[in-house]
């Protein structure tokens, strides 16, 4: 188990433990119960729906506070502490928690959480000092090696046989401005050699001045024959070569040896293998998740480059194995203890287990919870409508659906009533109503004044000259007396005036024959219209315009 859990289940363990001190010295009378608040009993308070009752103390979910905070893990890399070597170095996590000893902590309350604190860090990469100046220690050296490859450092002071040719070493100024210090575990080579040469107080023969002494060729390693750049195989004979560096290689007598060498062990493989997975484990009675693990053993170290293996010797892995026991088992089937209260609330138990002291908080066994309170005094809401139904409410309180705060029920509907058409040919005014879940009459009629459609009219009368009139009827029935039951209508009217003009003169005679013949002549006259008979007034005698003749004869006498 990760230490970070550990710490979570501390922290949590604590918590609680805090929770239950705090509930039992809160609680004087064993009456009291206190419970947690849950979110609809809450909402159910701010909105005036719900009261608290005597007797009750809510503990309300609230998460742990404090101002003290202690680091719990340094600077780490996907959950791996860094080092500030390469690869373990750069941004990474840390991880705080708050520290429960300091006096101002206050635990978590109900199912409220003490969660620890992630913070972002950063641990510096390694970077190597920086700088170029170079301090001389005033001291030349010849380094020489005998045959057997004994080093012998000589220093040259300019007296017979300390003089000539040698090695100085420089220190690095870490005071000069240009030199930056190692970061992390960056490197920072401090000293560096270089030629150095000490006059000679006579001349003496130039001596190998050894830079280093024999070096190891060690990029070409151990090589079948000398010359040869092909190299053995593990655990094989071969020649190895060797170097001298100097100041002065040509006064050397040997720059170049080769010696009997032997191939690098071949390589071993690592072996090992997993145990068996572990039953189920648990480190806590109850409210943690089991796990099962297996350990992993080395029975074999690599050597000599074979292959590790891919755990440690002792690494353990472990996997969740089932579910956790609850530390309460609820069976949630609430069960309301007496009578709802008329505040709304009533007292509600449940069958519970405790799979360790204490692991049912009180809220658990018994708690007071909203319910639904109907007090049954029934009042009309509305009026009774047109369906023959009304609407009811009664006094509730606590969480009544609204399906019992209101109630339809049958009422006696009469409506208003209403004409059916008009007044009757009968003198009789019918009506009609609604009537639902009532006796009352449907129908009734009441004596209305009926005046029938007039009847068409009678013939125009004769004109008299000014004048003429006609009538018409129509049938009443429970009209009030007076009511007309004829209407007469007049129109003007005149008779047609005319009269004839006079005579005009006789024209001449007309006729032909001898004696006694008869001759006539005529005149005429015309008949003038003054005004037009109208509306029945009697016509005029003759057309406007027509014309009458007069004759009138003579006979011819003969003498």
């Amino acid at each position: 188990m990760s230490a970070m859990r550990l710490v979570i289940i501390l922290v949590i363990l604590i918590g609680l433990g805090f929770l239950g001190m705090q509930i039992t010295a809160d609680t004087d009378d064993e009456d009291k119960l206190a419970v947690a608040l849950d979110e609809a009993t809450k909402t159910a308070i701010a909105k005036g729906e719900y009261t608290v009752p005597e007797g009750v103390t809510f503990v309300e979910s609230k998460d742990c506070e404090g101002t003290q905070w202690i680091k719990q893990q340094s600077c780490s890399l996907n959950g791996k502490p860094m080092d500030g070597t390469e690869g373990s170095c750069g941004p990474g996590k840390e991880i705080w928690i708050l520290d429960s000893t300091h006096p101002d902590f206050k635990p978590a309350m109900g199912d409220g959480k003490c969660e620890p604190e992630e913070r972002d860090c950063s641990v510096e990469c390694p970077k190597p000092c920086e700088g170029d100046t170079w301090i001389d220690t005033g001291t030349c050296i010849r380094k020489e090696y005998d045959t057997a490859g004994n080093l012998k450092e000589i220093v040259l002071d300019g007296t017979k046989g300390k003089c000539g040719e040698g090695i100085t070493t420089f220190n690095l100024d870490k005071t000069a401005p240009d030199y930056k210090p190692p970061i992390g575990s960056g490197s920072c080579p401090v000293t560096k050699s270089g030629a150095c040469n000490v006059p000679c107080p006579e001349p003496e023969p130039p001596k190998c001045n050894n830079y280093t002494g024999w070096v190891e060729n060690t990029g070409l390693g151990c090589v079948v024959t000398e010359n040869s750049q092909i190299k053995v195989a593990c655990g094989q004979k071969g020649k190895k070569m060797f170097y001298n560096i100097a100041t002065n290689p040509a006064e050397c007598p040997e720059l170049i040896k080769w010696e009997e060498c032997t191939g690098a062990p071949c390589p071993i493989d690592c072996e090992g293998s997993w145990s068996n997975w572990s039953g189920p484990k648990s480190d806590e009675p109850c409210g943690v998740q089991p796990y099962k693990e297996r350990i992993f053993t080395i029975t074999k170290q690599s050597q000599y480059g074979g292959k590790a293996c891919d755990y440690p010797h002792g690494d353990t892995e472990q996997r969740n194995s089932g579910t956790a026991k609850p530390c309460c088992e609820q069976q949630g089937n609430w069960a309301m203890v007496g009578s709802c209260l008329a505040d709304g609330t009533a007292k509600y138990t449940q069958t519970y287990k405790e799979n360790k002291p204490g692991g049912c908080p009180s809220s658990a066994k018994a708690k007071f919870m909203p319910c639904c309170y109907q007090k049954n005094d029934w009042t009309d809401k509305t009026g009774c409508n047109s369906m023959g139904r009304k609407t009811q409410q009664q006094t509730t309180a606590g969480n009544c659906p609204d399906s019992v705060k209101t109630r339809k029920v049958d009422c006696p509907y009469v409506g208003p009533w209403v004409k059916i058409g008009g007044c009757g040919a009968d003198g009789k005014q019918y009506y009609r109503r609604d009537v639902v879940n009532s006796g009352a009459d449907r129908n009734k009629s009441e004596n209305c004044c009926y005046n029938g459609a007039w009847n068409p009219w009678d013939g125009w009368g004769a004109c008299n000259g000014s004048t003429r009139s006609r009538t018409r009827t129509r049938s009443v029935v429970n009209c009030p007396a007076g009511t007309a039951t004829t209407d007469t209508e007049n129109q003007g009217c005149n008779h047609c005036q005319g009269a004839w003009g006079g005579w005009g003169g006789w024209g001449a005679w007309e006729g032909s024959g001898g004696c006694w013949s008869k001759r006539t002549a005529y005149r005429y006259r015309t008949y003038f219209i003054t005004k037009n008979a109208s509306n029945g007034g009697k016509a005029c005698p003759h057309k406007d315009r027509e014309t009458q003749r007069d004759s009138k004869t003579r006979t011819v006498r003969c003498h």
